[in-house]
Formats: structure tokens, sequence, C-alpha cells
């Protein structure tokens, strides 16, 4: 099976390599703007591809050739210095993908199809309310132009043992276990999301294909 990760040098996405990269039979390939990172070497059998999915490119071959796309590219929040917006870091390069597919899809001679896989939100607080509408957005092109052949999952708070703040979020999602608001927030480890996307990517049932209502 040929996997590409696009946005493979993120949190989330450098997490998916790490757990897909334990399988022999699966065949990766990392696209994002940054290319091979400095950690690679822990990661050798991932085929680093530097590329704008924005802009064509030589990344588009390998779209093509894939039987699962990742999509792990994001914001959490937008930047006015680095100027990055929902549209332009987010919305965008999701569209690009999914139109492109959605092209390659449509060849005489493509089989199998691509399918493509969006980690998306399970939730977000009124104050990041634009970063769901940005999720949303997405969600829309998929089921217009990949109704068979994409998921969608719904992480909340993506926890990792490396990151300072773990504990504290462990912490609360004890104590906030019965609060219907804090069960949307949806704490889970990153090691979780990873796990559960190579079940979907293997055709097995996973919990975060659906979200968690309030």
């Amino acid at each position: 099976m040929i996997i590409t990760v696009v946005g493979g040098n993120g949190y989330v996405g450098s997490g998916l390599l790490l757990e897909l990269s334990q399988f022999a039979d699966f065949q990766l390939f990392s696209i994002s703007r940054s290319g091979q990172p400095a950690r690679s070497s822990m990661l050798k059998n991932v085929h680093w591809i530097k590329g704008d999915v924005t802009q064509s490119g030589d990344w588009e071959a390998i779209i093509a050739k894939s039987d699962w796309v990742i999509d792990c590219v994001g914001i959490l929040l937008p930047n006015p210095i680095k100027q990055t917006t929902y549209w332009k870091n987010s919305v965008q390069p999701a569209k690009t993908l999914i139109n492109l597919i959605h092209r390659q899809n449509l060849a005489a001679d493509k089989t199998p199809n691509t399918h493509f896989l969006f980690v998306s939100a399970n939730y977000a607080p009124s104050l990041m309310k634009n970063y769901l509408k940005a999720k949303l957005e997405v969600e829309k092109d998929m089921a217009e132009l990949l109704p068979k052949n994409s998921v969608a999952i719904y992480p909340g708070i993506i926890t990792d043992q490396s990151k300072p703040l773990v504990k504290l979020f462990k912490a609360i999602a004890k104590v906030t276990t019965l609060s219907p608001y804090f069960k949307r927030l949806r704490f889970i480890p990153r090691t979780a999301v990873a796990q559960e996307t190579v079940r979907i990517l293997t055709g097995e049932d996973s919990f975060l294909t659906s979200r968690i209502e309030g």
C-alpha cells in the first residue's frame, strides 16, 4: 500500500509516519514545504518530497500513485506576523488535494482510486469558531468530490509525552470526563490518533470517524 502524508514534518504528520513506518507493507511518502527533516534518520523508509501542494509540481505524480493521501496540513491559530490564515494554510491546501485526486480518479487508466483521509476536529470553543469552520469547509468538498473515497477523523486536543503540558491535559481530562463540554474537547494521545489511522487504512472501524456531539 502506498501512503502519502501531506504535512509529514508537522506535529500530527510526524506522529503518523512514526507509526506507519513500523509496517513493512506500507510504502511511505511525505510531502511538505521543508522536505526532509533533520530527524529523518529515525524514519529511513520514508521518501521525503519537498513541495507546496498549492502549486503544481512533481509531487502530483506521487499523489496519482498513492492508495491513500493523508492531509495533516493546517494551523491551530492564524498569525498576522507570519501572514498565516485558515484559508491559506488549512483550507486551500486541502481543496487543491481534493480536486487533484478527483481529477486523477476520473482518468480512464486510474485503478485503484486514490483515497483521501482528512484530520478534522471534533470541536472548537467559540473563540476558535473559524478553526472549526475551516475544517467543515474541507469536509464539504470531500462530500461533493470524493463521497466514496474520503474519510475524516475527529480528534480533539492531541497530547504527547514530549509536550510540557501533557500532564496538565491528562489531569484536566480525568476530572472532566463527566462534563459534556470537556468530552467534546476529546483529549487523545498522538499515538492513539496514529493507531486509529492505521485501522482505517487497513479497512477496520475506528471511533475517530465519529464526532462526540455536545
